[in-house]
């Protein structure tokens, strides 16, 4: 069954029993078609009628206010704030709307703690942006009407354009599920394009494989470590030269030098911190933060001038947070040019130099990372505002 199905298998699961006193449905409506959100509507109002509480949680604004009767917003752990929805007429939907905006990303509706850390993010990456941003007409990866064909249960990219200069940090923003994974993968080699251009300088990498890009300097780190990151049951060591494998330095005419293998991988264990009893260790036992540390270490090698980041941080502790954020940085301040798809804002808005908006499938925006840009995010990423100069508003030159 396609994931769609699978979901509204889940729902008919949920509301089978008919005893429930408390449901609770999360993203219920993510796979579903827009008749099919009307009709969960409509069950979840005789179910609130027959007297059940239902806790809906969603990304979708105007889900929210058409099927619930209040409106909590959840940030960081903390609530932010409620409105209630009462009379269900226009001019309610834009008050209660525009109050869920303002909670989800205007940092004082949060509290002073967590404004002052993305204050502070801010204020640390100013000096860096200005410093990469000096040379605006040195395009180094453009992406001209990118379409991609889409499994059931995929958002496929609907021309997607873009550009990004050498040492840039490039945010994408968006709720997950927008066509995020299709873009990592099109850049990669991944996923074929249906139509559309890729443009690494001068020269089109449209028609090139995966492994051509990486050769050109194309590095991607997947949101799915364990599925696609590594291959669990091998060594360390093994892992970490998995995109070269028979290539030189590490195989030739089919042999393998294994010392020179072993060689490398305690080279970057030592330089990466990476947590290991040694280099023979089965990846998949170490933990998520060390894990993450090994492919950073695999794909920030010398050569590689373009790194696509998808969910970086997603899973990991603080500490490992700040060091994943630490070494994009790094590569950005060595002149790589770096798409960081992001579902926290915060991360986004702390190292970025300019923030492209998906959504379902196309980059409604690109802003550039200014003060105050916050609630206007937010409106891009929930499809309440569209910007129509994308193009516009990629690098100028200098």
């Amino acid at each position: 069954m396609s994931l769609g199905q699978r979901q509204q298998v889940e729902i008919m699961r949920a509301l089978w029993r008919g005893h429930e006193k408390v449901l609770i449905l999360d993203e219920p409506t993510s796979m579903l078609t827009p008749q099919g959100v009307v009709e969960l509507g409509e069950v979840m109002r005789h179910l609130r009628d027959r007297g059940v509480a239902l806790l809906f949680v969603t990304h979708k604004l105007k889900e929210a206010y058409q099927l619930c009767d209040r409106v909590t917003v959840l940030r960081q752990g903390e609530v932010a704030g409620e409105v209630e929805v009462n009379n269900r007429d226009v001019d309610s939907e834009e008050r209660v709307v525009n109050s869920v905006v303002q909670m989800m990303f205007d940092q004082s509706a949060i509290g002073q703690r967590t404004g002052q850390r993305l204050a502070q993010a801010k204020q640390d990456n100013t000096s860096t942006n200005q410093d990469r941003n000096a040379d605006e007409s040195n395009v180094r990866l453009r992406a001209s009407g990118l379409v991609t064909i889409a499994e059931p249960g995929e958002c496929p990219l609907r021309s997607v354009s873009f550009e990004m200069i050498e040492g840039e940090i490039f945010g994408v923003a968006g709720i997950d599920g927008n066509g995020q994974k299709h873009l990592a993968e099109a850049i990669s080699g991944q996923r074929k394009l249906q139509r559309g251009e890729l443009y690494l300088g001068a020269d089109s990498i449209s028609q090139m494989s995966g492994k051509s890009r990486r050769q050109r300097g194309i590095r991607y780190l997947t949101d799915d470590r364990m599925g696609e990151g590594i291959l669990a049951e091998y060594g360390i060591a093994t892992n970490l030269v998995l995109k070269g494998i028979g290539e030189s330095p590490f195989w030739s005419r089919g042999i393998t030098f294994w010392k020179k293998i072993y060689a490398h991988a305690r080279d970057l264990i030592q330089r990466h911190d990476i947590r290991t009893p040694t280099e023979r260790t089965p990846i998949g036992r170490l933990s998520g933060g060390n894990i993450q540390k090994a492919l950073f270490a695999r794909e920030l090698t010398n050569d590689a001038t373009i790194v696509v980041y998808n969910k970086p941080t997603y899973g990991l502790d603080i500490q490992n947070i700040e060091l994943a954020r630490g070494r994009i940085k790094a590569g950005a301040e060595r002149g790589i040019s770096t798409l960081l798809i992001s579902t926290e804002l915060d991360e986004l808005l702390g190292l970025s130099d300019r923030i492209g908006v998906m959504y379902r499938g196309e980059m409604v925006g690109i802003l550039d990372n200014k003060p105050g840009i916050e609630e206007t995010l937010g409106r891009l990423m929930t499809g309440l505002e569209i910007t129509p100069q994308v193009i516009e508003a990629g690098p100028q030159a200098g």
